[in-house]
């Protein structure tokens, strides 16, 4: 069964070497009781560590059944080794320490608990019981699994004579059907209990020897020394009754003696036996000893089950408790981090900014943007003007409305009211969705108001065909409207109202005044009304157009459309760059007529000016001629063409911005993409939030995550490598047990795993709060109506926190368990005990 062949081993020290097992070829039986007995340093303990597994023979072969010997295989399936330090794992209830070679079954403990005495004591831990009983218990935990062979170092070395009497008895229970392997250096007991011998010196190996099962004494009554009988003495145990043979000649007889009252029995039977008789008194060695019955009710369960790992998982983590809190903080602060930086990270401006305006009922969202300007090398506003409506473009014209702002306007009857309002100029297309009373404005001077503005100016929404008068920017003149309709609005449901005069007006302001204090003007009827007015334009004064640009910014001039006007010198425009100068304006600019008279002039190039506050009539006509003077109101009169181009620019710059009709997400999306955002105070902390993400705050945010992540793997790598320090010994047993490195690397695993989930787990729930807190912080406390949701937990930060600690684990508990492969097992256990 097993074989030994040409075995050397020797270990290397600084200096020399030491041979410990010299060219040993050993072939042992399949079943029975072996001694290797021999001096301290002999070898003994080699010898056997070779034979179970724990160690390597320099050279040689080591087999069992014809093959090569696997150490982790042969450990887990055919040995079975028991330690002279009993080697068991004390933290751990006795039944623990037989589970651990697997999984059983309760009636299976407690058959093997009561072969060794210790059933009374199951659910015990290691710790409390005695030196006996642990050792019974190293037995135990060998029985507890299916093997082939037992060895066992040195296993009464630490035991008074009463539990090593019941400790031999109980491995020659075991070896009447299994090879038993013992260490001892009690040569007597192997004698005694042994059915072969194995003798160690300096390396050297002995054949095994086969001793005797009968032990036997022969004397003459006459010559009798009561010390004679101490052989047999030895070998009748305690407590039990034994078996002898006692023969005198030819004739013997058998009796049954214990061992208090064997050599008074012994004295009484020779009493009637004459002198010169000779006398045979024989024992079979251990013949009433009891074959242990090696059944296993769960031969295919697996030892050292992943719910067992678990356990001995969670015995480990609350071994440190300061350490245990520290990194559980650690950890939790770091998943803290991962959820709000994921949070940033994913931010959505679109869908926050969607999400805000789903809340609000506005109807109207006005609009910005912003460009470089080289000469003030800085980004500056842009709110109106044709580059912005370019950029708006893409979108339906009915749902762009450029809006002028006014602050004075008289109501019919002469009431003048000097309050914020709008002139929302709404193209033919545009649906007035909420409704409203009356009807669209047909003609010029017709006009909608709103049924706030109705209310809160006339006191009352019945105002069609009332009249309101007030003045636009470019005109001279006052125009005065006719109410054609009134827009339905939201004002009585939402209580706006109050609003107007409470501690939030500061920041709806923009927002109520272009939704509920307006008035709505056709576009083509203000284009209508301009084009047939005089109006004043900046920057259109050409004969100021050889100055510097801020003084030509500064110039103005009038013009109006010519419409068959006296001309008092040279001829009416018949070309649309033709133009006529009135005397007013030549008498301003201190010229003759004759001074300008059939002459061209140049518009300065305004091109690369601001983009929204001046009309750049270059790009209209280079040059113009003066071809005639007149003595109109306005400075310049011009062709019906001409005066329909510069319309079309000065509605650009005659607005004070522009304004988005309810826009879906889609359109949100658009306008961001854009770089277009919402003017209104009460969505500025949604901008807020997209700027600290790609700011600063981000970047910090950033580095302390990075940092806390660094922290914390350091501190759990820190912890499972104590752990994996203190339960070094531990470890060496296990890998003695046959448990794989890949079952014991586990427990480090999961340790860390539980540890690390627990942090997660406390660290998601805080991070609900932290998010709350935080979406506190960055909104605004006036608008609660408004849920913005700033900071939201998307399912990226479950994936990239979980993604994240996952490999923290891996990394923090791989590095410490790097050496568990190459542990040496039997130095391991030697330096630990």
């Amino acid at each position: 069964m097993f074989k030994l062949k040409k075995v050397y081993k020797e270990y290397q020290n600084k200096d020399s070497k030491l041979i410990a097992l010299n060219d040993v070829n050993l072939d042992f039986p399949d079943k029975g009781l072996v001694f290797i007995v021999g001096k301290s340093g002999s070898g003994k303990s080699t010898l056997l560590n070779i034979l179970g597994g724990l160690e390597r023979p320099t050279s040689g072969k080591v087999t069992f059944k014809d093959k090569a010997i696997d150490d982790s295989d042969f450990r887990k399936y055919v040995s079975s080794f028991v330690f002279q330090d009993f080697n068991l794992l004390y933290d751990l209830s006795l039944k623990e320490n037989l589970a651990i070679t697997g999984e059983k079954k309760e009636e299976e403990i407690d058959r093997i608990l009561n072969i060794v005495g210790l059933i009374n004591k199951k659910g015990t831990k290691v710790r409390y019981l005695s030196g006996g009983e642990k050792q019974r218990l190293a037995i135990a935990r060998a029985l507890a699994k299916k093997f082939d062979v037992m060895l066992l170092d040195e296993p009464t070395g630490n035991l008074d004579s009463k539990n090593s009497e019941t400790v031999f008895n109980l491995i020659k229970m075991i070896s009447l059907d299994k090879l038993v392997l013992t260490v001892t250096h009690d040569y007597e007991s192997a004698l005694k209990y042994g059915d072969y011998l194995i003798e160690i010196h300096d390396g050297f190996v002995s054949e095994i020897k086969t001793l005797p099962k009968k032990v036997s004494v022969k004397f003459k009554k006459d010559k009798f020394l009561p010390d004679e009988l101490l052989t047999l003495y030895e070998y009748i145990p305690n407590d039990q009754k034994i078996e002898i043979t006692f023969s005198v000649d030819a004739s013997s007889f058998q009796m049954i003696v214990k061992k208090d009252n064997f050599l008074s029995n012994i004295v009484s039977k020779m009493e009637d036996i004459e002198d010169e008789k000779e006398i045979e008194i024989s024992l079979e060695t251990k013949s009433n000893i009891e074959k242990i019955e090696f059944e296993y009710l769960e031969e295919s369960r697996k030892a050292f089950s992943f719910l067992f790992q678990c356990k001995y998982a969670l015995s480990l983590i609350f071994k440190s408790k300061v350490r245990l809190m520290i990194t559980f903080l650690l950890l939790t602060i770091t998943t803290i981090l991962l959820f709000i930086q994921t949070s940033l990270i994913s931010y959505n401006l679109v869908n926050t900014l969607d999400n805000a305006i789903s809340q609000n009922k506005d109807m109207l969202y006005s609009v910005t943007t912003s460009a470089y300007d080289e000469k003030i090398e800085d980004d500056y506003e842009i709110y109106k003007g044709k580059y912005l409506y370019e950029l708006l473009e893409g979108k339906s014209p009915e749902k762009i409305i450029g809006s002028i702002s006014n602050n004075y306007f008289t109501i019919e009857g002469g009431k003048n009211y000097n309050l914020d309002s709008f002139i929302h100029l709404y193209d033919d297309n545009f649906k007035f969705d909420s409704g409203y009373h009356g009807k669209l404005p047909k003609e010029t001077d017709e006009i909608m108001i709103t049924d706030f503005m109705a209310q809160y100016t006339f006191g009352t929404e019945d105002v069609i065909g009332k009249t309101i008068t007030f003045k636009m920017r470019e005109l001279y003149s006052r125009n005065t409207f006719k109410i054609s309709g009134v827009i339905k609005t939201n004002y009585k449901e939402d209580k706006i109202v109050s609003l107007f005069s409470s501690s939030k007006y500061p920041k709806l302001k923009d927002s109520l005044t272009n939704n509920y204090m307006a008035l709505y003007l056709n576009k083509d009827h203000y284009k209508s009304i301009l084009a047939n007015s005089v109006v004043e334009i900046a920057a259109s004064n050409f004969l100021f157009s050889d100055m510097s640009s801020s003084k030509y910014e500064t110039s103005k001039a009038t013009y109006a459309m010519y419409n068959s006007q006296e001309i008092t010198h040279g001829s009416h425009p018949n070309n649309d760059n033709e133009i006529v100068l009135t005397t007013g304006f030549l008498e301003i600019m201190e010229l003759k007529p004759e001074e300008v008279l059939n002459k061209e002039f140049s518009y300065q190039d305004m091109s690369d000016t601001t983009k929204y506050e001046y009309i750049d009539f270059s790009s209209i006509f280079k040059k113009v001629k003066v071809v005639g003077i007149s003595n109109d109101r306005a400075s310049v009169l011009v062709s019906e063409d001409f005066m329909d181009k510069i319309i079309d620019e000065l509605y650009y710059v005659s607005i004070d911005g522009f304004s988005i009709v309810k826009p879906d997400k889609n359109e949100v999306k658009v306008l961001v993409e854009k770089s277009i955002t919402f003017k209104y105070d009460y969505l500025k902390p949604v901008y807020s939030i997209a700027k600290l993400v790609s700011g600063p705050f981000g970047i910090i945010l950033l580095s302390l995550e990075i940092a806390f992540i660094l922290i914390a793997a350091l501190s759990l790598a820190m912890y499972c490598y104590a752990n994996i320090k203190e339960k070094k010994k531990e470890i060496a047993i296990m890998k003695s047990l046959g448990i794989t490195d890949r079952k014991i690397s586990s427990i480090f695993y999961i340790q860390n795993g539980i540890q690390t989930l627990t942090s997660w787990a406390a660290g998601t729930v805080l991070s609900f709060v932290c998010l709350f807190l935080l979406n506190r912080v960055f909104s605004d406390p006036e608008m609660e109506d408004i849920s913005y949701n700033l900071f939201v937990m998307e399912s990226m930060s479950f994936y990239v926190s979980i993604g994240v600690l996952a490999l923290i684990v891996a990394l923090t508990t791989t590095i410490p368990l790097r050496n568990i492969n190459k542990m040496d097992i039997v130095l391991t256990m030697k330096n630990d005990s």
